[in-house]
């Protein structure tokens, strides 16, 4: 329902881990998922994920570094990552002591 190359920026917040090895097929982040939404991104525009499930990061990590229309370099990050609001999941993650990641990648230009 949203058209291609249409938005300038899509986050996604502490995805749902799903912890266990049985239910890591349910996890969103995915080489398929990120194909999908990557193609409603504008040239330039970014995808900021934040976890703080450290296995699960390392997949998202593999993930979009798979992805060839993805990069690490455009607006600068820390201005992004700054202004990210902080949710009720992050401060139980802080209360628990995980650490926190955020991965920002940027839709390449034709």
């Amino acid at each position: 329902m949203i058209s291609n190359e249409s938005l300038q920026a899509i986050h996604i917040f502490f995805p749902d881990p799903w912890p266990k090895k049985k239910h890591h097929k349910r996890r969103l982040i995915s080489p398929d998922f990120l194909f999908s939404i990557t193609r409603k991104l504008k040239p330039s525009g970014y995808l900021h994920i934040v976890t703080d499930w450290m296995d699960y990061g390392f997949e998202i990590y593999n993930c979009l570094m798979t992805n060839s229309d993805l990069v690490t370099n455009g607006v600068e990050q820390k201005d992004i990552i700054y202004q990210r609001p902080s949710t009720k999941f992050e401060k139980k993650a802080i209360d628990k002591g995980h650490l926190i990641k955020d991965f920002v990648v940027f839709k390449k230009n034709p």
